[in-house]
């Protein structure tokens, strides 16, 4: 997942499936980034999930990303409900946000979601081209990263080495 900071840097995160080595490469509009690619160790981590999610009468058409913060909130996208979920560690529902839409707050087939720290995600907003960071208390929009006009592009690809 990459973002622009405000300082005009990119922030890249990666995310491995499986524990091990990878070698990172980072393009920007289709050139090599100068310190690219280069190698990171990842360790081993662990998630328990127990019990179910209470829905509360909603239905998860089609759930993308999900990801927990440090305080057990569970964050899921569902892509064709074009809506956040927000989960307690017990799997009560918090928190139902995003409309289908193309104006700030609104999603269009959300594709992922990331912790940005306990309080803020970031939401893989795919077909309105952009990143969206979220409030997951309030719900709130608090920037959006991205236009749908074009704009930068950013790759990122990592390969676990045997």
């Amino acid at each position: 997942m990459t973002c622009e900071k405000e300082d005009g840097n990119f922030l890249v995160k990666f995310t491995p499936k499986v524990p091990g080595t990878y070698n990172i490469k980072v393009t920007i509009n289709g050139d090599n980034f100068h310190k690219s690619p280069f190698t990171v160790q990842v360790k081993e981590r662990r998630l328990e999930v127990m019990g179910e999610l209470d829905l509360k009468g909603q239905t998860l058409q089609s759930p993308g990303g999900i990801a927990v913060n440090t305080k057990g909130l569970i964050a899921v996208a569902d892509c064709d409900g074009h809506c956040i979920l927000v989960f307690d560690k017990e799997g009560k529902l918090l928190q139902k946000f995003g409309c289908r839409g193309e104006n700030a707050g609104q999603l269009s087939r959300p594709a992922s979601v990331s912790y940005l720290n306990d309080d803020e995600i970031l939401v893989a907003d795919q077909c309105n081209d952009r990143i969206q960071r979220f409030n997951v208390h309030t719900g709130n929009v608090v920037k959006t990263f991205g236009k749908r006009d074009g704009g930068w592009r950013v790759s990122v690809s990592g390969k676990r080495l045997y």
